[in-house]
């Protein structure tokens, strides 16, 4: 009942307001151009005009500290319906208001988390021009960021009431970080950004069309902050947020669930890798010890394709234990490892180039080896998993002499076109 009566309070004080600008003769109108935005201050009201349904009208808003803001709009000429859509300085749309209803008046909370240039962009749902107001009013004060640290797996839920969430990460000195967050929808879930505490640069965000993102955070001192927002649609969002170490194994739930699939084809190749379902504990080689380059985990999708580390092939273990078309001298644990959430991309490589001549040996989740020597025509190795399950990948990348060591480069890539 607050809320209706503060709607109609509004309503007329806008109506007022128009009318005495009207009959001023300072009317506003705000011009249908993408580049010309009219600036516009919390706490203030503006007349403003919709001459092209197609292009609609724009309003600047300059934000000093972070805060939220009630954004009303009023549609004065009649057919006119009214939406609005509020973007934050780095382009990612914060609020998105529609207006099915054909509604007179609509209203959003958006959340201002960081200084800055806001737009609101003002537009016609009904394809019709006309005159509306706008006003831009103080809303609750926001928040602190909730502090997260590695191991951490945190349920929350934004919606219209509560717009934003956000979260804070520090990094760590040694370790780089994977901050996973994931929507409770397939097809789409909130806005997430990632800030840069000391600078307020937003290093990364993705749109609620998507269900989520995964951020890698080098090792080192800096703080960051997760904003989470709610997409502006008619329903509230959950997700959930996680922190952990690449170097460890994986905390997060996303990363722990394996889907198995028990026939893994690989895929052809000139010198097409080979399968052995032979048990995981091997004589001589020994996936449960630490790798010796180290680990990484990914996500189907990831980017920058191919992912690249650097490694020493060779070691004083015979690798023909993974049977009988393997061949090489490795180390007795892993050369590296992955943890890899299988998506949408059907095919998973690994390959090797280095200085020498070398042999690949890849232990996939569900305990069979897969060897490779020589492929495309060249001494490099490299192996395919078509429809990769989730799970953890070990390598070994072997030398064809005992004890020779032969530097070079491990790629993981999903695009075909990466090859040796």
């Amino acid at each position: 009942m607050a809320r209706f009566h503060a709607l109609r309070l509004f309503t007329a004080l806008l109506v007022v307001l128009l009318t005495a600008a009207l009959a001023s003769g300072h009317h506003a109108h705000v011009a249908a151009q993408a580049d010309a935005a009219e600036p516009i201050a919390i706490g203030e009201n503006k007349a403003g005009t919709i001459n092209d349904p197609a292009a609609g009208a724009r309003f600047e808003l300059i934000v000093n500290q972070p805060q939220s803001a009630l954004v009303q709009v009023l549609a004065m000429t009649t057919g006119l319906a009214p939406s609005f859509t509020v973007t934050a300085p780095d382009g990612l749309a914060l609020l998105n208001v529609e207006n099915t209803g054909h509604q007179t008046v609509v209203q959003g909370t958006a959340t201002l988390a960081a200084p800055g240039v806001y737009h609101i962009d003002i537009r016609s749902s009904g394809n019709i021009a006309g005159q509306f107001l706008i006003s831009v009013q103080p809303g609750e004060p926001l928040e602190g960021p909730q502090s997260l640290s590695i191991g951490s797996n945190v349920e929350a839920v934004v919606s219209a009431a509560t717009p934003q969430q956000s979260f804070h990460v520090s990094g760590s000195p040694t370790d780089a970080l994977l901050v996973t967050v994931r929507s409770s929808r397939q097809e789409s879930g909130p806005a997430v950004a990632l800030r840069d505490v000391a600078s307020n640069e937003t290093l990364a965000m993705v749109s609620p069309r998507l269900s989520g993102l995964q951020i890698r955070i080098p090792a080192g001192i800096a703080e960051y902050v997760v904003d989470v927002s709610h997409s502006g649609s008619g329903d509230a969002e959950s997700f959930i947020i996680c922190v952990e170490s690449e170097r460890e194994l994986p905390t997060c739930p996303l990363r722990q669930q394996t889907a198995f699939t028990p026939d893994l084809i690989p895929t052809l190749t000139p010198i097409p890798a080979t399968v052995f379902d032979t048990p995981v504990a091997l004589p001589g080689l020994d996936p449960a010890q630490p790798p010796v380059f180290g680990n990484t985990g990914i996500s189907s999708g990831f980017i920058p394709d191919p992912f690249t580390t650097d490694i020493s092939a060779g070691g004083p273990v015979d690798v023909s234990s993974a049977g009988p078309d393997c061949s090489g001298f490795a180390t007795t644990a892993p050369s590296f490892a992955l943890d890899y959430t299988s998506g949408p991309f059907p095919t998973l490589r690994f390959y090797f180039t280095g200085a020498g001549d070398t042999s690949l040996v890849v232990s996939a989740p569900d305990g069979s080896f897969r060897c490779s020597d020589d492929s495309f025509d060249a001494f490099n190795p490299s192996i395919d998993f078509n429809t990769p399950v989730t799970g953890r990948y070990h390598i070994w990348v072997a030398s064809k002499q005992p004890d020779t060591v032969v530097a070079g480069t491990l790629y993981i890539t999903e695009n075909l076109n990466n090859r040796p």
